[in-house]
């Protein structure tokens, strides 16, 4: 899985894959795993 950085290179190799991603209205990224686990990217937030 590939994921997009605003403080590193344009793309870096992330640890995991997705079979399916879907992106909501309001720009939040959200994806599924092979477990069906549901995952939502929070990189550019404070944790």
């Amino acid at each position: 899985m590939w994921g997009v950085t605003h403080d590193a290179s344009p793309w870096e190799n992330v640890a995991g894959s997705l079979r399916d991603i879907g992106v909501a209205w309001d720009g939040t990224v959200w994806g599924v795993n092979s477990f069906d686990n549901v995952h939502r990217y929070t990189g550019d937030q404070p944790s």
